[in-house]
């Protein structure tokens, strides 16, 4: 088939002001085959009007309104249920892609999946490029023992970029049911680590052609953020204990996501500290660190030993509060300190200082 069917996946949730950029972008492919599922997520604006609106003007978008929110994770297992499609896109409803996106990657599809590059769009008026393949992937197609090795990517090591969207994937890999993770964060991560042991191959392509808003974040759910970083730390380790999962015994994995956790924790520390103030956010912590999840930072191995008598390590394990959140505050300042490095970086590339 020289022209495939493609079903374009697009949750949306409150996007009332921006869900018009991002059809608009993918009525008007070059490439004309596709079918465009909108997952209305029970958004409480007009996002929905406008879905309806796009739908009487275009017989190829479809409409399915969801009562209850239940997260990108579940609109996406919705829209995969009603594609018919060959090859399944999804798009994120506030951001836009190129118009000859989906002809490029159609063209590249001798794999599972193709991925591409992207445009991040920081501001309104401002796109800077990034790109989270590594060089020496791009225009090469990935199989064997080189794709295992791209497995370290679900365990904290930038190799493979573990968003949904920027990729055209093979339908066929979405045969096998697709669980409930109950998770709003990372939810794109679980479900690609729970197609991944289908995947033989992967196209990694020089091109970008999908914009990626920037904005959001996690300080508005703060307890949902920890908790569900609880839970995809919990299925990353039983993926690497069980003997017929793709991970199983991946070498250092477990040391990787017990760093991650802790990145993890510290992110959850600062929006407790930002929204309710240092005392608040001490009892919180104090409950918080009750978890037994955290007493795994034990189980550091190898040529990772020593950091479990690391302070910051040691100061979890001992429910140390005010320990862990002066690490968590010092870590915050360093993290802003790289950031505006990285800002006048760009602002001297910019004026070619």
């Amino acid at each position: 088939m020289n022209n495939p069917l493609v079903s374009v996946i697009i949750p949306c949730y409150n996007l009332e002001s921006k869900i018009s950029k991002c059809l608009n972008s993918v009525i008007n492919q070059s490439y004309c085959n596709i079918e465009i599922i909108c997952i209305n997520d029970a958004s409480t604006d007009k996002t929905l009007d406008v879905l309806h609106s796009f739908a009487s003007r275009d017989n190829r978008v479809n409409v399915v309104d969801l009562t209850k929110n239940a997260g990108a994770a579940n609109a996406r297992k919705v829209g995969i249920n009603h594609s018919k499609g060959k090859y399944i896109a999804f798009i994120d409803g506030d951001d836009w892609i190129k118009k000859d996106y989906i002809e490029v990657l159609v063209k590249a599809s001798d794999s599972d999946i193709v991925v591409c590059c992207y445009h991040q769009a920081a501001y309104k008026r401002i796109s800077l490029r990034k790109c989270d393949i590594r060089p020496d992937l791009i225009d090469r197609r990935v199989a064997g023992q080189e794709l295992t090795n791209l497995h370290y990517a679900f365990f904290g090591i930038s190799i493979f970029p573990l968003y949904t969207w920027g990729k055209l994937y093979n339908k066929s890999l979405f045969d096998e049911p697709i669980p409930n993770f109950g998770v709003f964060f990372q939810e794109d991560v679980l479900l690609n680590m729970h197609i991944f042991k289908n995947v033989k191959s992967i196209r990694f392509i020089n091109y970008s052609g999908h914009y990626y808003r920037c904005g959001g974040g996690s300080s508005g759910r703060t307890q949902q953020y920890i908790n569900d970083m609880k839970k995809v730390y919990a299925f990353k380790k039983e993926a690497l204990e069980n003997s017929e999962s793709p991970f199983y015994g991946l070498k250092n994995a477990q040391n990787y996501i017990l760093i991650e956790l802790k990145n993890c924790l510290y992110i959850y520390i600062k929006n407790l500290i930002d929204k309710y103030g240092d005392t608040a956010a001490h009892n919180q912590l104090l409950s918080e660190l009750q978890n037994p999840i955290y007493q795994d930072f034990m189980l550091f191995d190898g040529n990772f030993s020593d950091y479990a008598k690391q302070p910051m390590y040691q100061s979890v394990i001992e429910k140390d509060i005010p320990t862990v959140i002066a690490f968590a505050k010092n870590e915050a300042v360093l993290n802003r300190s790289r950031f505006k490095e990285k800002l006048k970086q760009i602002a001297r590339q910019i004026l070619n200082l």
